[in-house]
């Protein structure tokens, strides 16, 4: 993230660049949080005054974090797109001739600045979600005893649930806007009209 802009605060800074601290520092986060919910002795040394431990934290969950979040982006993400694609066409045949194509005209869409800051911020907010339900599914399964995950499962594990629809509901939103935005559509030319 670049400095504060001259002329601008801190606030406007933090809001100009939410697409990445959702896509780099948040995820971590959210994963630490929801790994100590369910798996607190894992946190056992943790001195939580001890600057060293918190710095140490601090890159693990940014390591974690942008693990995760680049796992769940090139399978998860990817395998929507190919099942969209499956879909319209029928085959995955054409797959690779399709979407390379696609992620050239996205380099030159034709996109003002606002509609690829708005895309790429929400396309974030729905990464975050996805990370969110997987997760708290993940480490509502086999919580440690006694934990926060342990006593509230049922509760923890349908709110994973209702993260994914929402975050399958968003990608689906998304997936038809980066088509429009980029002109590209997995429908075109096949004779079936739109996305």
């Amino acid at each position: 993230m670049a400095g504060p802009t001259e002329g601008r605060g801190v606030v406007t800074d933090l809001v100009a660049n939410l697409q990445r601290i959702f896509r780099h520092a948040l995820p971590g986060l959210l994963i630490l949080a929801v790994a100590r919910a369910g798996q607190p002795r894992w946190f056992d040394r943790v001195n939580w005054s001890e600057p060293w431990h918190l710095a140490t934290l601090a890159v693990v969950a940014f390591v974690v974090g942008n693990t995760w979040y680049v796992l769940h982006r090139y399978t998860v993400e990817q395998a929507l797109d190919m099942l969209v694609f499956l879909w319209h066409r029928q085959s995955l045949r054409g797959y690779r001739d399709w979407l390379i194509p696609h992620l050239r005209a996205g380099q030159g869409a034709k996109a003002t600045e606002p509609e690829r800051e708005y895309f790429y911020l929400r396309s974030a907010h729905t990464t975050y979600l996805f990370i969110m339900a997987e997760a708290t599914a993940l480490f509502s399964w086999a919580p440690q005893e006694p934990s926060f995950l342990q006593r509230h499962t049922s509760l923890a594990l349908g709110m994973a649930v209702l993260a994914a629809v929402a975050a399958l509901w968003q990608w689906f939103i998304l997936d038809r806007l980066d088509c429009e935005l980029v002109g590209t559509s997995p429908t075109r030319g096949k004779g079936v009209k739109g996305k």
